[in-house]
């Protein structure tokens, strides 16, 4: 996919759209953290990783970003996601079927440039074929690179109507990445 790196006048470009989306309104796909397969229920996941690094940023063994994009993209630092979240203008946008498929977030740099933030939900359950999205259209949960101090969570950007904050997850629910321009 052709991801396009948008300058929001914040100190790392944003990609325009979210890893796993063909256009940048659109959801794209769910992951558990530092998995580099899109989310199959949250089992596979503790099945799989035991130590993976407490900052993946950036490494093309753990970063989906980094790796759909060939490195030309990476995950978010929580310092990162704390920028784009206290110096953006965040406005809610209802999903209309037309222009935007889901509700979320028209966000609007300093500069005047933006991006959009799906409310895409997120992965849940702990069986394979089981699992499901939830709170699709009302939630958006996109990870950062970055471990919790509780090792079994992540940091990650929570959105909801009314609410923008830096919050921590199981890492092995399936949440959405929109990844920044890996300088």
């Amino acid at each position: 996919m052709d991801y396009r790196d948008i300058d929001l006048g914040l100190s790392v470009p944003w990609a325009d759209r979210n890893i796993g989306s063909t256009m940048p309104r659109n959801p794209g796909s769910h992951y558990s953290w530092g998995d580099n397969l899109k989310w199959r229920s949250e089992r596979s996941y503790y099945a799989i990783f035991d130590n993976i690094p407490h900052n993946i940023c950036g490494n093309a063994d753990f970063d989906i970003a980094t790796i759909e994009t060939g490195g030309r993209f990476r995950l978010p630092t929580t310092d990162e996601i704390k920028e784009l979240i206290n110096n953006c203008k965040w406005t809610w946008i209802d999903a209309d079927d037309e222009s935007y498929p889901l509700s979320g977030y028209d966000v609007c740099g300093p500069n005047g440039n933006r991006i959009f933030l799906p409310a895409a939900g997120y992965g849940r359950g702990s069986v394979d074929g089981e699992s499901f999205v939830e709170e699709y259209d009302i939630y958006g949960c996109y990870w950062s690179g970055q471990i919790d101090p509780d090792n079994n969570l992540a940091h990650c950007l929570l959105l909801k109507r009314n609410t923008v904050v830096l919050d921590s997850e199981w890492r092995s629910k399936g949440l959405s990445i929109l990844p920044v321009l890996n300088k």
